[in-house]
């Protein structure tokens, strides 16, 4: 047709000028792999996501209150068909409540690993089949976050075992998610630091949901609760 050039003119010269408007770059959106630097056929075993957490903890005996807020994108590797390592990096935010004010966000970085530990079929029919599974994650990390003009560095140390009960939906394509499953189980997680004294329990119990978006994509979101903190979390997962 005549009008097709004047039509992708039309559309170029919208999205330039949108483009410019908003100080924004083009994307190269290749659809084709002959295009890329590396063709990675096969990614097997390693897993990619990111995850956010909010932390309200107990300061000084409950004089302050800690608030820390992160942003981690995370990659793992399966090393044995049920255990998996993994090592993350992103942002910390701390904020002091009362007097301090906010704070600007502070590299933090650290590795883990989790463990399927127990797959067990409960009950199946032709629509749904529920499993009980078994799960525990380990893992450390570190920020050299200012807190009131000085340096605070902090090793924080985190481990759960979960217990889940999982809704797999089985034989009709139209079920979304492909997957429910709720969990809960005892939660470790305690801030070694000489600069921030956190007072409040290190010993609890979490509980959460997963919802198995595909069979290699997973949401969870999950709280913890401790003596006198709250924790929620959000993660988003990607098996390859």
């Amino acid at each position: 047709m005549k009008s097709s050039p004047i039509l992708l003119a039309v559309l170029l010269g919208i999205c330039l000028a949108t483009a410019g408007s908003a100080l924004a770059a083009p994307r190269a959106a290749e659809a084709a792999g002959s295009h890329y630097l590396m063709a990675a056929d096969n990614l097997d075993g390693w897993h990619l996501g990111g995850f956010y957490r909010y932390a309200d903890r107990e300061l000084n005996h409950g004089a302050y209150a800690l608030k820390q807020n992160k942003f981690m994108i995370h990659v793992g590797h399966d090393i044995l068909s049920w255990l998996s390592v993994y090592g993350f990096l992103g942002t910390t935010t701390l904020e002091i409540e009362p007097g301090f004010g906010d704070r600007d966000p502070d590299l933090e970085y650290g590795a883990g690993a989790w463990a399927n530990l127990l797959d067990h079929d409960l009950l199946g029919n032709f629509t749904m089949e529920t499993r009980l599974r078994l799960q525990a994650i380990g893992q450390v990390s570190a920020s050299s976050p200012e807190i009131d003009g000085r340096e605070a560095s902090y090793v924080e140390w985190y481990g759960a075992l979960t217990l889940g009960v999982v809704n797999e939906l089985i034989g009709n394509k139209a079920y979304w998610p492909e997957a429910i499953g709720l969990f809960f189980g005892p939660v470790y997680n305690d801030i070694s630091s000489d600069d921030i004294d956190a007072t409040g329990g290190a010993f609890g119990l979490t509980v959460g949901l997963d919802l198995y978006l595909t069979r290699d994509t997973t949401l969870s979101l999950a709280y913890e609760g401790f003596e006198s903190d709250k924790i929620y979390n959000a993660a988003l997962n990607f098996r390859f």
